[in-house]
């Protein structure tokens, strides 16, 4: 049957627009339209519904979203339909004229091309310590309602809001991670407070600070916020320094995972610090992890049977109040180091108290030694004069050092170049794999006065870790390095020390 009195169907309309042959409307469109503001929020939207997808008489048949889908169905519909379009696009007319004309003061005017929305407030790091609870606002600044809808937030947390997401004029619009937690919030902004609330968007806001921005569906930017910079001590100073990803045989379970206080002066309370990517594990209350001091967490003590993938895998570190502390992806693949991938050796981040980008490769180096170092460090630091030739070799020590010989001992060139059959160079050379502070390129001159870095020029082709802590490296140059518009080319290797 018809089913009873106020039967919430959509297609039927409000009281005064009861179903024709019963007693029967949907009652949530009476309380949507005795309520000023849901009212005008639907009318928006009705608006926009009209503006884009409805769309004037004035715009052309041949660009009108609903006859050309209602045609391209019926055309085709098999068996074939016994109605062609007409009937279709006469209803469709009749609505659209209906809208248009017939309530010029309930209907609102198209929204503003470049409405006043901004991002007026953000909550980063709420009292509760629960980052659930956290926040941001959008205020509409318009004298009239205004439809986000298919609008995105992005830069530190990712959100798209769905269509029919529409902001009260002079009102806030509130975007959460967790609305249930934003309603069981224990101060205000909570719930019952008649509040627009909408979530969860993806990731959480950073103590280090960070832009957000507001994006209409073109993609630009109609408003951008920067939250303030407040790290708590382990955001400031944990790195991770060195992991065991994929262990040599036949000990795959020599997985581990070090971090260090990069800090001189302060003591890191690790209590409740917890990884939520890669592995499982939470830190027990009242580890403390002093100045400059490293601590491991191996396979042993990974929690709920987490283990680090053999190839690919992302590692995130949060704090107690789960805000994150480090998130970074690690690969198996060039440019990242290729040792630690079932070679035994572990991957370790390069000069770990400068707080490099633990997402750029070039921050990561193979570990001198198989099995690496945990709870250490391989890593070696010069010391002397860099011009000192104390063995008389034509080598300065900066030199020696940096390709892992010495400088108490005559040494040949650590470096070779050659020819290989298709006329590319070849170029071999020796380093010291824990002189973090020595970095070297590849420059080319053709007339030894001019030099020009041709790193890009040379890619490395070949890596040997001797485990010893030296590595020779291979070399070769693009095919279009040898040319007859270029009658020859210098090759050198600037090894350069950084502060």
């Amino acid at each position: 049957g018809d089913g009873g009195t106020h039967l919430p169907h959509p297609f039927f309309g409000d009281e005064e627009h009861a179903k024709q042959n019963a007693n029967q409307w949907n009652v949530l469109y009476d309380v949507l339209f005795e309520e000023t503001t849901t009212q005008r929020l639907y009318l928006r939207r009705l608006r926009t519904v009209m503006d884009e997808v409805l769309q004037s008489s004035s715009i052309p048949l041949g660009r009108r979203f609903f006859e050309n889908r209602a045609a391209e169905i019926i055309d085709r519909a098999s068996p074939p339909l016994s109605s062609n379009i007409s009937p279709v696009n006469n209803y469709l007319s009749s609505r659209r004229n209906v809208l248009s004309n017939n309530y010029p003061s309930l209907i609102p005017a198209s929204q503003p091309a470049n409405p006043d929305i901004r991002i007026s407030a953000a909550e980063h790091n709420p009292v509760s310590t629960n980052q659930d609870e956290e926040y941001i606002v959008l205020t509409n600044y318009e004298v009239t309602e205004i439809d986000i809808s298919g609008w995105k937030v992005a830069g530190g947390v990712e959100f798209t809001f769905a269509p029919g997401t529409v902001i009260e004029r002079g009102g806030d619009l509130y975007l959460s991670p967790d609305t249930l937690a934003f309603r069981n919030r224990a101060a205000s902004p909570t719930g019952n407070e008649e509040r627009l609330v909408v979530g969860p968007y993806a990731g959480h806001l950073s103590n280090f600070g960070e832009t957000l921005n507001l994006l209409n569906t073109a993609g630009g930017i109609v408003s951008a916020f920067q939250t303030p910079i407040n790290p708590s001590d382990a955001q400031r100073y944990l790195v991770v320094s060195e992991l065991m990803y994929h262990p040599a045989d036949p000990n795959p379970d020599a997985e581990f995972i070090e971090l260090m206080n990069i800090s001189d002066s302060v003591t890191v309370d690790l209590s409740g610090v917890h990884f939520t990517a890669g592995i499982d594990y939470i830190f027990p209350g009242g580890t403390m992890l002093a100045p400059g001091a490293r601590i491991v967490v191996s396979f042993p003590e990974f929690q709920d049977g987490s283990r680090l993938n053999n190839g690919s895998d992302r590692i995130k570190l949060e704090d107690a109040t789960s805000s994150t502390i480090r998130e970074f992806a690690y690969d198996d693949e060039s440019p990242w180091p290729t040792g630690p991938d079932g070679g035994g050796f572990s991957l370790v981040l390069r000069n770990p108290v400068d707080n490099p980008d633990h997402n750029d490769p070039a921050n990561w180096r193979e570990s001198t030694q198989r099995g690496g170092n945990p709870g250490n460090s391989d890593a070696v630091f010069f010391a002397g004069n860099l011009n000192d030739d104390l063995d008389g070799d034509g080598l300065s020590a900066l030199l020696e050092y940096a390709t892992g010989s010495s400088d108490q001992v005559p040494n040949g060139s650590p470096v070779s170049l050659a020819t290989i059959g298709d006329g590319r160079l070849a170029l071999t050379l020796q380093i010291n794999q824990a002189a973090d502070d020595v970095t070297h390129r590849i420059e080319l001159s053709s007339d030894l006065v001019n030099w020009t870095d041709a790193s890009a020029r040379f890619p490395l082709v070949s890596f040997n870790n001797h485990g010893d802590g030296t590595v020779t490296l291979t070399y070769q140059s693009d095919p279009a390095l040898v040319s007859a518009a270029v009658p020859r080319h210098f090759v050198r290797v600037e090894f350069s020390r950084e502060p």
